[in-house]
């Protein structure tokens, strides 16, 4: 193994303690948010029962809050050998450390629009299907119309 190999796992250490803390920590919350009162904001049980986060600011905020701590629990453990790739692409910049943090920002960023955007449109569709007694009664064409969505995408 060559000095700059070793040198690179030594540095990879620190900051692989530092995610996995970071991680654990979001997977502690997730465990206590889901024993709380506010369950009902990362519940999927209870999001498909029609918890609405446009109700106030509040329940907004919990429910961001919520996914943004799922999205790093759950996803960020998957993009570690990506985020390491970058810090050894960057480690010799003067800002190295900033550009890791930009990244990771925004990495999750972009899944907390998505968790939005989701989540409107599925307030969205529960809107439309409440007003439809066709649709309510044909419930399968929603089922098939998402799966054919996907397989096109």
């Amino acid at each position: 193994m060559s000095a700059f190999s070793r040198q690179t796992e030594q540095n990879q250490v620190p900051f692989l303690v530092v995610m996995s803390g970071i991680i654990t920590l979001a997977w502690l919350s997730l465990w206590m948010l889901g024993r709380s009162p506010h369950n009902r904001y990362v519940s999927h049980d209870h999001l498909a029962g029609g918890v609405g986060f446009l109700e106030s600011p509040a329940t907004m905020s919990l429910f961001v809050g919520g996914w943004t701590l799922m999205v790093v629990a759950m996803m960020l453990p998957t993009t570690l050998p990506l985020i390491s790739l970058f810090r050894g692409i960057v480690r010799q910049q003067e800002r190295s450390l900033e550009l890791v943090l930009l990244l990771l920002s925004g990495y999750i960023a972009v899944w907390m629009a998505f968790g939005i955007l989701v989540h409107l449109g599925d307030a969205g569709m529960h809107y439309v299907v409440d007003r439809s007694s066709w649709l309510t009664a044909n419930a399968w064409i929603i089922s098939a119309a998402v799966l054919l969505g996907a397989g096109i995408y």
